[in-house]
């Protein structure tokens, strides 16, 4: 939207400041050098367990690929899969795959390297094993996954923290119902890259002079501390500002894992802008071809490669 010219930058406003935020916050909303939004709050993924599930295999919660594989193995039975992610037909296939190839070194622009290769091939195995249902095709992440949790079909799901709303009417507690840890990497010592999510406040370049002064009043009045905290629990947001962060996670302590990641989160548009539903397409039409079977993980992703390559980078 800003490379239309639609929205007021913020950088020459008073009171504009990009200090005490999370890197990914303002990164998101930076097009050319310029400021062009506060987020709301943000948002990203890890993976909900039930413990007493865990418990009763004498089983840890994953930090890496094969202590996942090896757990939703061990998991699953007659009644329930041990795991269950979001692999559909959209954006939110590629949102939940990201961290995985994220944090293997892959990129959006090469889709077809074997460290984004070996991302989907996690998947599909745990498909191909029984360990995560078919089914995940047809499951979006909310309310199908929640469901799948808290109805005990799925001894783990990769969510975020807009569930917690259902998670907390149906009686489930953090650290004794479930619990939540990091996406797991492919290999210890790897860092976790989440894709950062979240709505942002803007300015419309068309209101008039008076406009403009009051969105901005309304705006930077929502940057203060207590109102952010309030504003964000209100959304199950984390606020943008890790000393508000701080203070949040006193009285919602099921957020620290999310606050964690999103230190490391990355915008999903940083490479492709306003393309990157064009590119995120591409891959969550992969995901779909490798976990049918109608195309191999290699042969999948060398097609998501064809049509990325001829879609255009939009620095931001």
């Amino acid at each position: 939207v800003a490379a239309t010219g639609q929205l007021v930058p913020f950088d020459s406003l008073k009171g504009f400041t990009t200090a005490g935020y999370t890197p990914g916050a303002t990164a998101e909303c930076t097009y050319q050098g310029k400021q062009y939004c506060y987020p709301i709050g943000t948002n990203t993924i890890g993976v909900f367990y039930n413990k007493a599930m865990f418990a009763a295999k004498h089983l840890s919660p994953p930090s890496t690929w094969a202590q996942l594989q090896s757990d939703a193995k061990a998991l699953t039975t007659s009644s329930h899969h041990g795991i269950a992610f979001d692999a559909t037909g959209d954006e939110q296939s590629t949102w939940q795959l990201e961290p995985f190839f994220w944090s293997n070194g892959a990129s959006l622009t090469d889709v077809n390297s074997p460290a984004f290769q070996q991302a989907l091939q996690l998947w599909v195995n745990m498909v191909k094993d029984g360990s995560a249902s078919k089914s995940v095709l047809q499951w979006g992440q909310d309310p199908d996954l929640t469901q799948q949790f808290l109805h005990k079909s799925a001894a783990m799901i990769i969510d975020g923290p807009w569930i917690f709303p259902e998670l907390n009417a149906a009686g489930w507690k953090y650290n004794n119902q479930y619990g939540i840890v990091p996406i797991p990497v492919r290999q210890a010592g790897q860092k976790v890259i989440t894709p950062l999510g979240g709505e942002t406040m803007d300015i419309g370049a068309d209101g008039s002079a008076a406009q403009q002064k009051a969105s901005w009043e309304w705006i930077e009045g929502m940057q203060n501390p207590a109102t952010m905290e309030h504003v964000t629990s209100q959304m199950y947001y984390l606020p943008t500002k890790p000393a508000v962060v701080a203070q949040y996670l006193k009285g919602g302590p099921e957020y620290t894992v999310f606050a964690d990641e999103i230190q490391n989160s990355r915008p999903r548009t940083t490479e492709y802008g306003a393309n990157y539903p064009k590119v995120s397409q591409a891959i969550w039409t992969a995901i779909q071809a490798a976990i049918t079977g109608t195309a191999s993980v290699s042969s999948a992703l060398n097609t998501a490669q064809s049509t990325v390559s001829g879609i255009s980078k939009v620095s931001g």
